[in-house]
Parts: C-alpha cells; sequence; structure tokens
C-alpha cells in the first residue's frame, strides 16, 4: 500500500516554483519533505486512533505497523517541475506477512477483516495540513526566511 504527496498537483504553486529558477529543485525537495513528514505523522496517529496500535483492539498488535510507515526506498523525487515522496509501510513482521498487505487488510477488509477504512479516513483528514506545510515552506524559500 502505497499514499503519494506530490507537488505536481497543486497548480496554485506552479507559478511561484518558476519565479524560484535555479533553486525551483531545492525548494520542491523541502516542500515534499515538509508534506511527507505531515503525512506520515498523521498515519501514525491513524493507526493508533484505529486501535492498530499496540495494545490494540485485536490483542495482537505490536506497534510495529506504526514504526513502519516512512518514505519507500526511492525517498524524495524531486524536480525543478515537482516530484513526490512515496510513503508506505516498510517490512515485514515475523511470520513474514508485510505490512503494506496488513495495512490494505485492515483498511479495505477481508472476508474475516471488516474494513475500518482507516487509512482512507486520515489520509482525507491530513492531507490539506500536508499541503499546508508544503505551501508555507514554499513562502519560506519565496521570502528567504
Amino acid at each position: 500500500m502505497k499514499i503519494y504527496v506530490d507537488a505536481n498537483g497543486i497548480d496554485s504553486l506552479a507559478g511561484k516554483l518558476t519565479s524560484l529558477g535555479n533553486q525551483a529543485q531545492a525548494a520542491v525537495a523541502d516542500m515534499l519533505k515538509a508534506g511527507s513528514d505531515v503525512m506520515i505523522d498523521g498515519l501514525k496517529r491513524g493507526v493508533a486512533s484505529y486501535g492498530h496500535d499496540a495494545p490494540g483492539e485485536s490483542g495482537r498488535a505490536t506497534g510495529a505497523l506504526k514504526e513502519s510507515i516512512g518514505l519507500n526506498s526511492k525517498g524524495i523525487q524531486a524536480t525543478k517541475d515537482g516530484g513526490q515522496a512515496v510513503i508506505t509501510f516498510n517490512g515485514e513482521n515475523s511470520r513474514g506477512e508485510r505490512y503494506g498487505a496488513i495495512a490494505a487488510y485492515l483498511n479495505y477488509g477481508t472476508s474475516s477483516i471488516p474494513a475500518d477504512h482507516w487509512i482512507d479516513y486520515t489520509v482525507d483528514l491530513i492531507k490539506p495540513l500536508a499541503e499546508q506545510a508544503m505551501e508555507q515552506e514554499l513562502n519560506r524559500h519565496l521570502t528567504g526566511r
């Protein structure tokens, strides 16, 4: 399961990025870092608020799902025109089950696990905050502060 934070879809920022010239790629990287930090923190809080963190409602939660949330192996990919940071659930548990699959099962459900859509709801709540953090980072670059 992957969650994307990108600087490509925020049209209102495109003109501002162009005005940075050679500094645009650094600004995009900083923006993506700020947005992904907010999203990762929000997802970690979401794991806990939906009972998927230790001790958890299932009695099986160890806290490892929460700790698995982070950037994928490619990290932040920035260009002067945009870029993306991919947030994922890294690694697997002691039974060899990938945390990304576990997160998807909890979100979408299975025949034996009811769907709670915790990722969907959390991303919907956190996305505006991540975009705000990205815009603040861009404004920091624009004002030189």
